[in-house]
């Protein structure tokens, strides 16, 4: 368990770095950790009677490994899919309202707005400023600068200004 809490430590601080970094940091401790726990398994393999419970769990850990592994190459993935199902929990509860959207474009629109809102939340943005913000730039901004649109962005600019004001009034 405890070589399993590493993963999530690395997780925590890789959470809220920009892709390049997020790639850089699991590439530098969880590569360590997955092979240490690989290691690690094959190692008690050999060590417990393969009629235990254990060892069917250690095998299925073993074969799944290889599956874990683009998790150490992509900035994008994340360790588990609790944030999706966080996000998702909201909707669950409102379904029975949500059941007649209109139109499967009604419904499309909808999910599109739900992922948006979680996203920022997911950033700690306050989602309602920050639709603003980006509704009032998108139109004349550059399709391959979207990035510069997405919560974090706007998040750095808010804390850019709040320095610059906190500079000014010292001043």
């Amino acid at each position: 368990m405890l070589r399993i809490k590493k993963f999530y430590d690395v997780e925590t601080q890789a959470r809220f770095l920009p892709a390049a970094e997020r790639v850089a940091l699991p590439q530098e401790y969880a590569k360590l950790i997955v092979d240490d726990l690989e290691a690690c398994f094959k190692e008690q393999l050999g060590k417990i009677s393969s009629k235990t419970p254990l060892v069917k769990a250690i095998k299925y850990a073993l074969a799944r490994l290889p599956k874990a592994r683009p998790y150490l190459d992509n900035g994008f993935l994340e360790l588990d899919h609790n944030t999706a199902e966080n996000a998702v929990r909201p909707v669950a509860v409102g379904r029975k309202n949500y059941l007649f959207m209109g139109s499967e474009a009604g419904g499309k629109f909808a999910a599109i707005a739900y992922n948006l809102i979680e996203t920022a939340k997911m950033n700690k943005v306050n989602p309602e400023a920050w639709l603003a913000w980006v509704l009032e730039r998108i139109q004349d901004h550059l399709a391959s600068r979207i990035a510069e649109l997405l919560p974090w962005a706007y998040q750095y600019m808010i804390d850019a200004s709040e320095c610059d004001a906190e500079a000014e009034n010292a001043a």
